[in-house]
């Protein structure tokens, strides 16, 4: 285990100064009971365990050099990617650190906050899926290896302690894998208090946590190392996430920024796809130019699986086969976004396959239009109108313009035609912050969707030239 901090800069916290003068000592934790004022360190080890205690010079703010490669781009390695004083593309170390303050400001004290990242998904055999890392876990840390745990205290007059568990160095595996950060370096780039293998989350957590009255959990996804965590502790496990989603909703500035860039580059891959479109292509080669598009323009990877519809398979919101011939005559539905550093885009056009729209798909693309544009100017932080709100307001504008091109039945239910809401919230989750009701006012720095839609089924009683049309705009 290293620790970044030293005793010194702990204790000060609690008026407690001791001296320390070597950088690199050794302490048994029978020696930490000498320590005057000490008793709340030792309570954070095991007894009879030995660590080493690092002294770094750095400020709070500093990014330090350490000479090699870690699992993530950095500033050192990656100059192109991440910016002097940011620990990650955008968002500087000072957020990081103001983002775990500002989150547990409001637990009480001895309650800690664990989030992690999963374990590598295995697709066959030994060949793992693309991995992302998770969303809290990045919101919190900015760390992205897999394997990983970040646990955070609040201890009696406020000291927060902030402990990350990361895979080890190995040189066999990072042969193979890549380079790892590993437990010497970690308090050095990510300014953790602590830092340990992840091999002895058991050893190190469990005390932790029993010393903790209330333990926010926000793990959401497998971590193979948790079969170590005592099961005994549940009874103290509350949900985190609606916590932490409650602060991810009101986006920083840095996060708008990489958002904004996000948006410019699926719209840029849009414009492109457009144009890249002619008959017979099968869907997959919009797909396939789109994705293409966000990579060359410095994307990280698609937000999701790119929706290409050809024709009638608009009805299917979510229609990812991609596995059909682009028709002469027919639209296409496309509904794609991209992930940048770490914060998504999410848009959706409908465009005429041949570049001309007929007549009934130019009414119902035009009636979508002025819906969507409609519900954007509902978009005020004015503490009354909420995603919700600006719903309820799409769907009786889509029953009135349905209504008014005497097509359908007096009494059809508008539901089977615009059957998804009006938008979601958007973020570092394509789908962001689910936990955060809808129906909350829109304040500012929320970022939202705007998508409403219109999806005209495959019956006899319907004109012809409008059967099969599906048009979405966001």
């Amino acid at each position: 285990m290293i620790l970044r901090r030293s005793l010194r800069d702990i204790l000060t916290k609690r008026n407690n100064i001791i001296s320390t003068t070597s950088c690199t000592q050794v302490f048994s934790s029978s020696s930490l009971l000498a320590l005057h004022g000490c008793s709340f360190v030792c309570r954070r080890f095991l007894s009879n365990q030995t660590f080493t205690h690092t002294h770094n010079n750095n400020q709070p703010g500093d990014i330090l050099k350490i000479g090699r490669k870690i699992g993530q781009p950095y500033f050192e390695t990656h100059p192109h990617l991440v910016n002097p004083q940011e620990l990650t593309s955008g968002v500087s170390i000072e957020e990081y650190r103001s983002r775990r303050e500002k989150i547990m400001s409001s637990l009480k004290e001895y309650s800690i906050l664990i989030v992690a990242n999963p374990s590598e998904k295995i697709m066959s055999n030994d060949i793992p899926y693309e991995y992302r890392a998770d969303t809290n876990m990045m919101y919190l840390t900015g760390f992205k290896e897999p394997n990983s745990l970040c646990a955070i205290e609040k201890l009696s007059n406020g000291i927060l302690i902030y402990h990350l568990f990361v895979r080890p160095r190995s040189a066999e595996k990072e042969k193979w894998d890549g380079p790892r950060v590993g437990v010497d370096d970690a308090c050095r780039v990510f300014h953790c208090d602590f830092a340990y293998s992840i091999d002895s989350l058991g050893d190190i957590l469990n005390p932790i946590l029993e010393r903790n009255q209330k333990i926010m959990w926000g793990i959401t996804q497998p971590l193979d190392a948790l079969s170590q965590v005592d099961s005994s502790f549940n009874e103290k496990l509350q949900d985190a996430c609606p916590l932490l989603e409650t602060n991810r909703v009101i986006k920083s500035a840095s996060e708008i920024a990489l958002m904004k860039e996000a948006g410019r580059i699926a719209g840029e891959s849009f414009r492109s796809t457009m144009v890249f479109t002619q008959p017979n292509y099968i869907e997959w080669a919009l797909a396939a130019h789109m994705e293409y598009q966000f990579r060359l323009m410095g994307a990280d990877r698609s937000a999701f699986p790119p929706v290409v519809a050809c024709g009638d398979n608009s009805l299917t919101i979510h229609y990812v086969s991609n596995d059909q011939p682009l028709r002469e005559g027919s639209l296409v539905l496309v509904d794609a976004g991209c992930e940048y550093r770490g914060y998504n885009s999410d848009i959706t056009r409908t465009w005429p396959i041949n570049g001309k729209f007929t007549p009934a798909q130019r009414i119902i693309y035009d009636l979508v239009l002025s819906v969507n544009q409609r519900c954007i100017q509902l978009c005020r932080a004015d503490g009354q109108m909420s995603i919700r709100k600006i719903h309820a307001e799409s769907v009786k504008m889509m029953k009135k313009a349905v209504e008014s091109l005497g097509i359908f039945p007096q009494d059809i239910n508008i539901e089977t035609l615009y059957p998804h809401g009006i938008g979601h919230f958007l973020g570092a989750d394509l789908h962001d912050v689910q936990r955060v009701s809808t129906g909350i006012p829109l304040k500012p720095g929320m970022v939202i969707t705007i998508e409403p839609g219109l999806y005209i089924p495959v019956l006899d009683y319907i004109p012809e030239p409008y059967r099969g049309i599906g048009i979405r705009i966001e």
